[in-house]
């Protein structure tokens, strides 16, 4: 190999006395000829070494040739340093194209970051390129592939200050043309598809025509016989007399530092482990006449790995997944009853959801929906609809977003796979077994080879302790489970030993290390991931059961035996459920509540499930099912019992130990007259955990006055709870314990404490209670049991109302207007005043926003100190008409509240204040 001459520091710009030393070295400056070969293939045998010449300031061990007797391709490892190299080729002075193949054999991805390798047709040497030369560059980094074209230079480091550098170049496409060009501070084509690197193998290609246009394309070995990606653009014309005659290979490193660009990092520890390495196995330079045609390369089935043999298993069946051909057969029948038609009908509103499918996590669920609504409806259009989605998850199709933010060039494969992408596993699974028949030889090839890389991807994910499949304390682990479960059951006859493996890993993961949902059966994250944490675990462990004749206990689990009893504390009062943490307001949890019915016998659930199915099939807004899927699943699990012919009732009050969440009804009916949910927080949280102990919530009528704003809206400002006045909300602690006590009811009066003095205590409060008491339907009363840390201090309490509110501002009462009922608001403290309050927006169109329904915070203040709680009565009345006169009387340690001819007296002790009976 020739090395040439030092130029200076990386990243320090060539003057004149560098290109004339460059030009004593034999190195071309920029804008000269020099012969060459007439292409290139480049295979980097140990013998082509003696072609290439060394950067200066560039090491051997980043990019290092091959030895005597070791296989061909120029190792490649970032963390090893700076390596770059290049060589003079003859790609002509027209149309040309350049391609190469990576195999990674370390790296994890991760946004943003630039660590990786660069490969570049370029018109000067990449050290002696100016503001008129150009390259096209092919590039894999931590973020991504970057396929384009630059002017001025190729990753070339420029100092920019102590330690830090920048790259010395300006993409000639326009932002998402090719790339995301800077957008979101994001440069990558396409993100990875998978975090883990290692295994990975690209074939990056680029051209320019013979009419000056640029082309662009990426293939990976996941996505046999296409391209992954394509893109293109205008050659701009002051660079269309520029021949491209230089081949570069250089590794690149993050350009913010603090490290320096060539120091050499631990390739097996700390950053240097994670950057990509491995191998560049060939480039191709090729110019082209005016009868070739640019072709970019790609992978055929042969390159995949040995595992994964794509023909059928010796005694595979189907379907057998969820049962054979008459089982399921009986259940298409049973849904031809009137009785079933709600069923029926949810299946088909799911499977004909409209909406966008740029995702291989959106594409899997809804192929999971039309497979099932085929498979026990019958109708066609669904059966037509799965296959299309198929061929979406397993071949290249033209339909996916182009040229927009994330979306930059044209993807035409869905290879991702890592993490929510899941959903695409157990999409497929369920279509590989249920529309086997159906879909052919050529589509059950490709599905296999998904499933079969699915298999390995979970496997690797497990082994390495990965934190979102197997440590998140959220719902990830569940629904990774479920999903690659119910991959590995698919294709447990190919690969019996590893999908054994990778059931027994799930079926762990979902026993001892999801926590989303508790074994009593309350939900830590809301009733939105009621159903998304549970709906995967619960139909792996149907098929599981069904497929092998042992669920492994999956669906006897007490945290899915308990349905009904998170059921009974989160119907709210307006038919739908009560919108605490990471949720929306609507009825959730098809199939926990399915597993709890039918399986359980919980009436309760069989009435809700059997309630939600027809309220989906009518297409209802009020109450509003939200997107149950996967109801497939849950119908099999209900199973043929007859549910109560009327809602079977609720208890008037209700707590649960694990999410410090309870109810006080004033009736056990679907739509009690009056209801308050109460919030605390139990001992274990999630990131779903919202900052809201000692929020309630309030229904009255069939309205609910009283909201939560639900998903995205977890500030304490957000929630029906007193603050300090002018202290920082974001200094509540929502993950902090808020337990609930001295729940109890006798005759018309129920109550309970809900302690969120740990949650407040970062803003200053020594103590922070609240005692709810039920008034029959008549009130809710809420005292407010609040110690500042430094004595007196002014409060603001906040209702955050669901409609207008009249008559507050400069008065201690305040009127909410309903559709159909008013509330009425009292507030006893001492000089306290309500202020404005107007319609605030909720942050994201949702639920609530679908709804029409208003956001209203209602705010006043008063000044506080220990001993003196603040009172607030909340009545509900005809619109515009008065309530019971309210009255409360302060005697030292005593405190009555009247409400009408209702008395309730409430003592302090050393606990703080309390309700006596």
């Amino acid at each position: 190999m020739r090395t040439a001459a030092r130029i200076g520091l990386p990243g320090k710009r060539i003057g004149r006395a560098g290109v004339a030393a460059l030009a004593v070295l034999g190195v071309a400056p920029a804008g000269t000829s020099r012969a060459g070969e007439t292409g290139l293939d480049e295979r980097f045998a140990p013998s082509a070494e003696s072609a290439w010449t060394r950067e200066p300031d560039s090491t051997t061990a980043p990019l290092a040739f091959p030895a005597a007797g070791e296989p061909p391709g120029l190792a490649f490892d970032p963390a090893l340093g700076f390596g770059a190299v290049w060589r003079t080729v003859d790609a002509g002075g027209g149309a040309c194209e350049i391609s190469c193949e990576i195999e990674l054999t370390r790296g994890h991805a991760e946004p943003w970051r630039w660590p990786g390798l660069a490969v570049a047709l370029c018109s000067a040497e990449p050290p002696a390129m100016t503001e008129g030369d150009w390259a096209l560059v092919l590039s894999l980094h931590k973020q991504g592939l970057r396929i384009t074209a630059v002017r001025r230079g190729v990753f070339q480091p420029r100092q920019k200050g102590d330690r830090h550098w920048e790259f010395n170049e300006q993409e000639i496409p326009k932002r998402y043309e090719a790339s995301q060009g800077g957008a979101g501070g994001h440069h990558f084509s396409l993100p990875w598809p998978e975090k883990r690197l290692a295994g990975q193998r690209v074939r990056l290609w680029a051209a320019r025509t013979a009419d000056n246009q640029l082309r662009f394309a990426a293939s990976h070995v996941y996505g046999p016989g296409a391209t992954w990606w394509e893109a293109d653009c205008a050659l701009p014309k002051d660079l269309a007399a520029k021949p491209l005659r230089v081949l570069a290979v250089r590794t690149v490193r993050e350009v913010g530092g603090p490290d320096e660009w060539t120091r050499p990092q631990d390739p097996a520890k700390g950053p240097g482990a994670s950057m990509p390495a491995g191998s560049l196995r060939w480039v191709r330079v090729r110019p082209l006449g005016a009868s070739q045609a640019p072709q970019p390369p790609v992978f055929e089935e042969a390159d995949l790995p040995a595992a994964w043999s794509l023909a059928p298993a010796a005694g595979e069946t189907h379907p057998s997944l969820f049962g054979d051909a008459e089982t399921l057969g009986k259940i298409r029948a049973r849904l031809k009853e009137p009785s079933w038609q709600g069923w029926r009908g949810m299946l088909l509103r799911q499977a004909g959801r409209e909406e966008n499918l740029d995702g291989a996590n959106r594409i899997g669920v809804q192929l999971s929906s039309c497979v099932w609504a085929w498979t026990l409806t019958g109708e066609t259009v669904a059966r037509d609809r799965a296959l299309e989605l198929v061929d979406r998850l397993t071949t290249a199709a033209d339909g996916l977003p182009a040229v927009r933010h994330d979306w930059p060039g044209r993807r035409r494969q869905t290879l991702e796979l890592d993490e929510f992408a899941c959903h695409a596993v157990e999409g497929l699974s369920t279509a590989y077994d249920l529309l086997h028949a159906e879909l052919g030889e050529a589509r059950r090839r490709a599905a296999r080879r998904v499933l079969h890389r699915a298999l390995d991807y979970y496997l690797d994910r497990m082994r390495a302790n990965d934190w979102w499949y197997a440590n998140n304390p959220s719902n990830t682990i569940g629904v990774a489970a479920g999903c690659h479960g119910l991959g590995a059951l698919a294709l447990r006859a190919q690969r019996p030993r590893d999908a054994e493996e990778a059931l027994a890993r799930a079926v762990q993961a979902i026993r001892e290390r999801y926590i989303g949902i508790a074994d009593d059966g309350g939900c830590l994250e809301g009733t939105l991931y009621w159903q998304y944490g549970g709906m995967y675990p619960i139909a792996f462990g149907l098929a599981l059961e069904r497929s092998t004749g042992d669920g492994r206990g999956i669906l006897d689990l007490p945290r899915f035996r308990n349905a009904g009893a998170y059921a009974r504390v989160i119907l709210g009062g307006d038919g739908e459920m009560t919108c605490f943490n990471d949720t929306q307001p609507w009825l959730s949890g098809l199939l926990p509540l399915s597993v709890g019915g039918g399986r359980h016998g919980d009436p309760l659930c069989l009435w809700l499930v059997d309630r939600m199915a027809a309220l989906s099939a009518a297409g209802a807004t009020h109450p509003l099912v939200g997107d149950q899927r996967n109801a497939g699943p849950a119908l099999l699990l209900r199973g043929e019992a007859p549910a109560p012919a009327s809602f079977p009732g609720v208890p008037t009050l209700a707590t649960l130990e694990s999410i410090s969440e309870g109810v006080l009804r004033s009736d056990g009916g679907e739509i009690p007259r009056l209801l308050v949910a109460v919030k605390g927080n139990g001992k274990r949280n999630t990131h779903h955990a919202n900052a809201d102990q000692g929020s309630v919530t309030l229904a009255a009528r069939g309205e609910t006055f009283l909201i939560d704003p639900g998903y995205y809206e977890g500030g304490a400002d957000c929630h029906s709870l007193p603050l300090p006045a002018g202290a920082d909300p974001k200094a509540w602690d929502p993950r902090a314990p808020a337990p609930l006590a001295g729940a109890r009811e006798r005759g018309e009066i129920r109550t309970m404490t809900v302690d969120a003095s740990a949650a407040a205590g970062k803003l200053g409060m020594a103590r922070q209670r609240r005692v709810v008491v039920l008034v029959a339907d008549r009130a809710a009363v809420l005292l407010d049991d609040l110690a500042p840390a430094g004595g007196p201090r002014r409060m603001r309490t906040q209702l955050q109302c669901g409609f207008p509110v009249e008559g507050a501002a400069g008065r201690p009462s305040a009127r909410v207007k309903g559709a159909t009922g008013d509330l009425l608001v009292t507030v006893d403290a001492p000089g306290f005043q309500w202020a404005d309050a107007p319609r605030r927006r909720f942050v994201k169109d949702w639920i609530y926003a679908r709804k029409d329904r208003a956001w209203h915070p209602l705010r006043g203040e008063w000044e506080c100190e220990a001993g003196t709680p603040c009172v607030t009565v909340l009545q509900p009345a005809a619109p515009g008409a008065a309530a019971e006169p309210v009255r409360v009387e302060r005697a030292g340690d005593r405190l009555d509240v009247r409400v009408g001819a209702t008395s309730l007296a409430f003592t302090r002790d050393a606990a703080g204040w309390r309700l006596d009976h």
